[in-house]
C-alpha cells in the first residue's frame, strides 16, 4: 500500500513537471523575438544596412555623418552630437557599421 502511494506520488510529480515544461515552451513560443515587422513603424536602412525603426530625423543624420566619418570624409554636427542623444546614437551607430562595412571591403 505504502509502494502504490509513493508511485502514484512520483507519476503526479512526473506529470506536473512535464505539463510545466509543456506550457512554458508553449508561451515562449509565443513571445516576440524583439524583431518588430508588423505595425512597428517603417524600418531605416542607409546603404543596405538596417538601423532600426521609427528613426528621427536627426538619428538619420547623425548615421549618414558617421557612415561619412567612418569612410574617411569626417562629418559631426558638434552641437548636435552634444546636445541631441538621437544624433548622437545615430553618428556613433552609423560610424560603427560603416566602419565595419569598410573594413570588409578593403580585405
Amino acid at each position: 500500500m505504502i509502494l502504490q502511494s509513493i508511485v502514484i506520488q512520483k507519476g503526479i510529480i512526473m506529470k506536473a513537471i512535464v505539463y510545466s515544461i509543456l506550457i512554458g515552451l508553449f508561451f515562449t513560443a509565443c513571445t516576440s523575438s524583439g524583431v518588430n515587422s508588423a505595425g512597428g513603424g517603417e524600418i531605416y536602412t542607409y546603404k543596405g544596412m538596417n538601423f532600426g525603426s521609427n528613426r528621427t530625423a536627426s538619428f538619420k543624420r547623425g548615421v549618414m555623418d558617421g557612415c561619412d566619418t567612418a569612410a574617411g570624409d569626417y562629418r559631426k554636427d558638434h552641437v548636435a552630437f552634444n546636445v541631441d542623444q538621437n544624433y548622437r546614437m545615430g553618428w556613433g551607430d552609423g560610424r560603427l557599421q560603416c566602419y565595419d562595412i569598410n573594413k570588409e571591403k578593403d580585405r
